[in-house]
């Protein structure tokens, strides 16, 4: 059967009230990003075959629009007989994760001042843009550039003008090179 029943905590984590989605397997799944339902299929089919735990984490849209991301977890339970009858499961709301994750991963290679690419950038995209040009017979080029006395700057009109100068400076940059990197 296809019925399902998903609690009203379940259906508000999506924006909704209790009303607006009935309790049907096949009604719900599709808020889930297309490409991640076929993922929760595979990982269902994946359990109930194997064994192998269920555990996903899925995209599905929220009500407003906007992407919300949840831990799945569950487990299939036999009757008596050994037949599959039922699934047990969790949802777990971890967009505010997501959204942590993706702000490490950005300050991890892009400057939080000038949003240009750092060293750690540099070095991860260096190798790739090697084998690239290699690949296709291109040139590549590797640009350092250096502010003479910018230490000045900030030692005479501080830090702010210097933070000023290095965002000025990135502008010129972004808006000079294009499809290259810049680190």
């Amino acid at each position: 059967t296809d019925e399902e029943y998903l609690s009203p905590k379940f259906k508000a984590m999506f924006g909704y009230e209790d009303h607006e989605i009935v309790n049907n397997a096949n009604d719900w799944k599709k808020y889930m990003f297309p490409e991640d339902r076929i993922k929760a299929i595979q990982s269902v089919e994946t359990h109930i075959s194997k064994g192998v735990p269920y555990h996903l984490v899925v995209r599905y849209r929220h009500k407003d629009g906007s992407t919300i991301w949840v831990l799945r977890r569950g487990k299939a339970i036999k009757d008596g007989n050994g037949k599959y009858t039922r699934m047990l499961g969790t949802h777990t709301n971890i967009t505010l994760l997501k959204r942590s994750e993706k702000h490490l991963e950005l300050m991890a290679h892009f400057d939080s001042l000038t949003m240009l690419p750092n060293r750690a950038s540099f070095i991860d995209q260096l190798p790739k843009a090697l084998s690239r040009a290699k690949k296709f017979r291109q040139q590549l080029a590797v640009f350092f550039i250096d502010m003479d006395n910018f230490k000045q700057v900030n030692d005479n009109l501080g830090h702010l003008a210097g933070d000023s100068l290095l965002k000025l400076a990135a502008s010129y940059m972004k808006k000079s090179v294009n499809d290259c990197f810049i680190a």
